[in-house]
């Protein structure tokens, strides 16, 4: 597939290309800056310009698509941003206004033969790596310039800090040693609890407590520790002459 390029950056804003085709393998392309028809030329087109495809095939002929990708064929991946009657077929006009955002590559493809394909350069592409840090606007609160919205996430170093920042970080990464406690809980690195002062209310246990209850071991509940009852007799009641005698359990003396 033979390839010529043809700038169009310094021709007029509105280019016309003139579409016939040589079989079903190729399209061919007359205008300007081409020599006689050209099979399947790669064209550069510029950002902002306006560039008219006349079909001249036969009617509803070799429909002529701009695209993303000619991978896929048929109508697939069409690129419609600025494309007045994208896929127009023999007897119509694709008129392209290039927009400013367009990708650096696009392709033209008839929809119905996936061999009558060519690439389009879109120019007026800032290149990779090319912006100086000259060229970057300067932040002042009245200019939208480098803002911390268009920087990266993890992308500043220690370096970029100010002085006073990382003189504060240091400050913070140097401790060596906890504050000194006073009080119940004392000490500066190794934390001692004071004598006399774990009471009732600092206790984890499962249940509250009845006065006569003693603190059991009972390694399913709460804490490890419940409140019970001691054996034996737990209590007496007396009401309306009755005596109730509750006990957790009673052992008996057995009869000599």
């Amino acid at each position: 597939m033979p390839l010529t390029q043809v700038s169009s950056r310094l021709i007029e804003d509105t280019l016309r290309y003139v579409l016939g085709a040589s079989g079903t393998n190729h399209y061919t392309f007359t205008g300007k800056g081409l020599t006689g028809a050209v099979n399947d030329p790669t064209l550069t087109l510029s950002r902002g310009h306006t560039y008219i495809f006349e079909n001249r095939n036969s009617s509803g002929a070799h429909p002529f698509y701009i695209k993303t990708s000619i991978a896929n064929g048929g109508t697939n991946d069409a690129y419609n941003t600025g494309v007045t009657n994208n896929g127009g077929a023999g007897g119509t006009e694709i008129v392209f206004t290039v927009p400013h955002d367009a990708p650096d590559l696009l392709y033209y493809q008839c929809s119905s033969h996936i061999n009558m394909a060519g690439q389009l350069k879109i120019a007026g592409a800032v290149a990779d790596g090319s912006i100086t840090t000259a060229k970057l606007e300067d932040s002042t609160g009245t200019t939208d310039g480098v803002t911390t919205a268009k920087i990266a996430d993890d992308a500043v170093t220690a370096d970029k800090l100010a002085n006073s920042i990382n003189t504060e970080i240091a400050a913070n990464t140097a401790k060596t040693s906890n504050a000194t406690h006073t009080g119940e809980v004392t000490g500066a690195t190794a934390l001692t609890i004071a004598d006399d002062v774990v009471d009732e209310a600092n206790l984890k246990v499962s249940n509250t407590p009845t006065n006569g209850y003693f603190l059991s071991a009972q390694s399913g509940n709460t804490g490890g520790l419940t409140w019970a009852a001691a054996g034996g007799l737990d209590g007496v009641t007396t009401g309306s002459g009755n005596v109730t005698v509750s006990y957790t359990h009673l052992t008996l003396p057995t009869k000599a």
